[in-house]
Formats: structure tokens, C-alpha cells, sequence
């Protein structure tokens, strides 16, 4: 929701206050153009010059093409040796999704 970004960009913007810095990059996962706003404000009212750089995609599923593929996934995926990846379940893409 919008309000749990705007508290997310609020604590960034506070950490980078206190190491110094005045200027952050923010890349937000967008929902709606509310999301956006919220960040925002959050920069705003810290007064944190803020590049708000949203991802925007139509996957049905989040992130699921953002996964890299692989050419040898499946023996990857088979021996277990996969346990950080970003797929379901932790493994590498295997296979093209929709949106390839």
C-alpha cells in the first residue's frame, strides 16, 4: 500500500540524511499513481532531493520475468545448487514466460 512505501521512503530518506547524503534514487514497484505520490511526500517532507525511478510491468505475477534465464537451469535446479534464486520456490527460470 501506499502509506507502507511512504514510511519506507521516510526511513531511507532519514538514513541518508544521517550518512550524509542529499540526494537518493528510489526504484519503487508501482501500483498505482498513489504509489508514486507517497514516495514523494516522504522525500518532500524531509526535504531529500529524490530520482523516483518506478518499475512499471503487466506480468500478472510480480518480478517473474525479471528473473534471468539460464541455459543450464534445470541441472542447476536439479543438483540444488540454486537455493538464492528469485523463481518460485527459490529456483532459476527454466522456461520463457508471456511477457519474453
Amino acid at each position: 500500500p501506499s502509506a507502507a512505501l511512504f514510511l519506507s521512503a521516510l526511513l531511507s530518506g532519514v538514513e541518508a540524511l544521517l550518512s550524509g547524503c542529499t540526494v537518493v534514487q528510489d526504484h519503487i514497484f508501482v501500483r498505482h499513481a498513489d504509489d508514486c505520490a507517497a514516495v514523494a511526500a516522504a522525500y518532500r517532507a524531509l526535504g531529500v532531493r529524490a530520482f523516483i525511478a518506478p518499475m512499471l510491468t503487466d506480468d500478472a505475477v510480480r518480478y517473474a520475468n525479471y528473473i534471468p534465464l539460464c541455459e543450464e537451469a534445470a541441472e542447476r535446479n536439479a543438483r540444488g545448487c540454486c537455493d538464492t534464486g528469485m523463481g518460485a520456490g527459490g529456483v532459476l527460470r527454466e522456461e520463457l514466460g508471456g511477457s519474453d
